[in-house]
């Protein structure tokens, strides 16, 4: 077989699972019964349907918590309590936090007492070597007395040479050690070694403060996830969490949202900005339009997952507080730059076969509608606009 006729066999061959793609499980028609219709006579549309996807609607600022290990956890207040941002709410470990607190204020008051003694101790130290400057101006008067003596022997007036020399070294060297720049010196670097040891000791308690004073990053309400709440006594009383539990959340439920699991390759194929996730509000059967808003990253439990997040409007609020929680089935959309013929796969794909088996979908479209192009290949539709030879 040519090499021609190899690809005229693969591109029948993909042109088969298209058309399979296309009709499914439905009865397949026979091209004399398939008539292409005007393009006018098709619906017109700025968007085109992608997939069917599972979407949790839930409050847009909900924070969940779950503990990383096993420990206690205090609550500073109740279930349902009104939190503010920024206000503490709970303490993790807070026996042990307040031990390490009280070991801190410790070692500060050592460490005052510490640079305290730093100033006596160079006092005293100051005070000594006077005294052995006076000692050694004693000395002094009494080896040049004793060289005045002319009776004595030259060896022994040279060894008191000697004598007076060394005195004059060690005078010069305990004049050094109490020069007010070399004590100020010498004091400041001792003080420096405590106050940078506390320092460090600060830093870590403040780390620590931080990740065990659980504070809410926004207003909302607090809901605790233990049967302990009941207990009256349940605020300001260490309650046991088991590794990997979900124990409390804040919801604020003033915006709403639908979280879509990155699992569709069509959210890495187009781009987001222009996803739509539309939902039947299960009333009025009208599909509420939620715009795609980021991805997000998530930790469910022993596992980081990748999430895509689309904000339902403000005025849907109602609906979206009704169904907070569950999961609903969503249709993803694409939308497109102008209004554009939807024309459904199933509808023209028998029209001209060779056609689209030898040209594909773009081909089809030239063929049976002169003077317009195709924008977009969907799953099951096509999305087609004149082609007026510069757009696009």
């Amino acid at each position: 077989m040519t090499l021609n006729g190899k690809h005229t066999m693969l591109r029948s061959l993909l042109t088969s699972l298209a058309l399979i793609s296309t009709f499914g499980t439905q009865p397949m028609l026979r091209a004399e019964d398939v008539t292409s219709k005007s393009i006018q006579e098709y619906p017109t549309s700025r968007k085109i349907w992608l997939s069917l996807e599972d979407g949790l609607i839930q409050p847009a600022n909900l924070k969940q918590y779950r503990s990383l290990s096993e420990g206690y956890i205090t609550f500073l207040k109740p279930n349902g309590a009104e939190l503010q941002e920024g206000e503490t709410w709970a303490i993790i470990d807070k026996d042990q936090l307040d031990l390490e607190s009280r070991a801190l204020e410790l070692e500060k008051k050592k460490v005052s007492k510490a640079l305290d003694d730093l100033q006596e101790e160079q006092q005293a130290f100051i005070d000594k070597q006077l005294l052995n400057l006076e000692a050694l101006k004693l000395q002094r008067i009494e080896l040049k007395a004793s060289l005045e003596n002319s009776s004595l022997p030259d060896k022994l007036k040279d060894k008191i040479r000697e004598a007076l020399t060394k005195l004059d070294e060690q005078e010069a060297r305990l004049q050094k050690s109490i020069k007010p720049e070399n004590l100020e010196s010498e004091l400041q670097l001792k003080s420096e070694e405590l106050t940078l040891s506390l320092d460090r000791k600060i830093r870590a308690h403040e780390k620590l403060e931080k990740r065990s004073h659980l504070k809410a990053d926004f207003q909302g309400t607090l809901t605790i996830s233990l049967d302990e709440t009941q207990d009256p006594n349940f605020v300001n009383k260490p309650q046991w969490v088991e590794i990997n539990k979900l124990y409390a959340s804040i919801t604020n439920d003033s915006h709403y949202e639908i979280e879509v699991t990155n699992r569709n390759p069509a959210f890495n194929s187009h781009d987001r900005s222009k996803l739509i996730a539309m939902v039947d509000d299960g009333v009025s059967r009208q599909l509420i339009r939620a715009k795609y808003k980021e991805l997000r990253t998530k930790d469910t439990g022993g596992a980081i997952r990748d999430f895509h997040i689309f904000t339902i409007p403000e005025k849907h609020s109602e609906f979206a507080a009704k169904n907070s929680g569950e999961t609903r089935t969503i249709f993803l959309y694409l939308t497109l730059e102008e209004d554009c013929y939807v024309i459904k796969k199933n509808q023209i794909a028998l029209t001209a076969p060779k056609v689209l088996q030898t040209e594909g979908w773009p081909g089809l479209i030239k063929h049976l509608y002169p003077g317009y192009k195709l924008l977009h290949i969907g799953p099951k539709t096509l999305a087609v606009i004149k082609d007026d030879g510069n757009k696009h």
